[in-house]
C-alpha cells in the first residue's frame, strides 16, 4: 500500500462504481486522496481477438447475436428532464462448426442464389436441383409407413404408454426404440464470445450494423469495398474474400424479418 493507492481507497472506489457514481466525481475524490483511479472495465484481450480473427477467416464458424437491455440509473439529482436511461445493446458469440464441416462445403453461395426466391433472374418454371432422396419418403417398415410417419406413430405410443391412462402402462415393454437415421454425433462445442455492441438491433439498420461489425471482427468481407470507418486509410486491412461462401447467422424471431 501507499498514500496514492491503499486498501481503503480501492474498496471505496469499487463501492462508488457499484452505486453508479459519475466518473468525474470519482476522479475528484481520487485527487483528494479519498479514492483511487480503478478501472472496472475488462476489455477483450488481444489473444481472444486473434482467435476470433483466425476462426472467422476459416469460414468454419457461425455467428449468433441477440439484444440485451441495460438500465443506466443515475444517483445524481438534476433539475433538467431525465433522459432515456435504458440502453439497447447487442451481444454476440462465434460458434465453431463441427462434425467434419470443411470450407469447400460452404462454397455454395452461387448455387443457393440460383435457388433463392429473392433472385428475380431465376425462371421458376425450371425444376430446382435435386439434393438427393428425402429420408422421409423411404419406407423400410412392413406397415408401409415412411420413416417420418413411423416416428410420429412411435412418438404417439410413447406418450400414450408413459403419460396416458394407467391401463396403457402395461404395454411399455413393447414400445422399443426408434431407429436412427443419419444421427448426428455428440461433440463438445467451442464458442468464442465477441465484444458487446452499442447497437439497437430492433430495426433493420441495426441488424445490418451488427452483421457488418461481426464480419469485420471475423476478418471476412468484400476486399473491393471501402475501408470501414475505424480503419485508417494507410493501415493494412487484411480480410478474406467471402463472396463465394455461405456464412451462417443465428438470431431471434425478428432477424429473418429485418435482414
Amino acid at each position: 500500500t501507499s498514500q496514492k493507492c491503499n486498501t481503503f481507497q480501492v474498496v471505496y472506489t469499487i463501492f462508488l462504481h457499484s452505486c453508479n457514481t459519475p466518473d468525474k466525481d470519482i476522479q475528484s475524490l481520487s485527487h483528494l486522496g479519498l479514492g483511487s483511479r480503478v478501472s472496472l472495465s475488462t476489455p477483450q484481450s488481444n489473444v481472444e481477438e486473434d482467435e476470433i480473427y483466425t476462426l472467422g477467416q476459416t469460414f468454419l464458424t457461425s455467428y449468433a447475436y441477440n439484444h440485451f437491455d441495460v438500465q443506466l440509473k443515475s444517483q445524481l439529482p438534476t433539475l433538467q428532464k431525465c433522459s432515456e436511461t435504458l440502453a439497447h445493446m447487442t451481444s454476440a458469440v462465434l460458434l465453431r462448426l463441427e462434425h467434419g464441416v470443411t470450407t469447400n462445403n460452404l462454397r455454395c453461395l452461387r448455387l443457393l442464389w440460383q435457388c433463392s426466391t429473392l433472385n428475380d433472374s431465376v425462371c421458376w418454371s425450371m425444376p430446382l436441383p435435386s439434393f438427393g432422396t428425402s429420408v422421409t419418403s423411404i419406407s423400410e417398415y412392413p406397415s408401409g409407413l415412411s420413416r417420418c410417419e413411423w416416428f410420429n406413430s412411435w412418438n404417439f405410443r410413447y406418450h400414450l404408454f408413459y403419460h396416458g391412462l394407467k391401463y396403457f402402462h402395461q404395454f411399455r415393454h413393447t414400445l422399443g426404440s426408434p431407429k436412427e437415421v443419419d444421427s448426428t454425433p455428440v461433440v463438445k462445442s467451442h464458442h468464442f464470445p465477441a465484444q458487446a455492441m452499442d447497437i439497437n438491433q430492433s430495426e433493420a439498420s441495426g441488424n445490418i450494423q451488427v452483421i457488418a461489425n461481426l464480419l469485420m471482427h471475423g476478418g471476412v468481407g468484400d476486399p473491393y469495398q471501402q475501408h470501414p470507418g475505424d480503419v485508417a486509410a494507410g493501415d493494412e486491412w487484411n480480410i478474406v474474400n467471402m463472396t463465394d461462401h455461405v456464412i451462417l447467422f443465428h438470431g431471434d424471431l425478428g432477424t429473418s424479418e429485418r435482414v
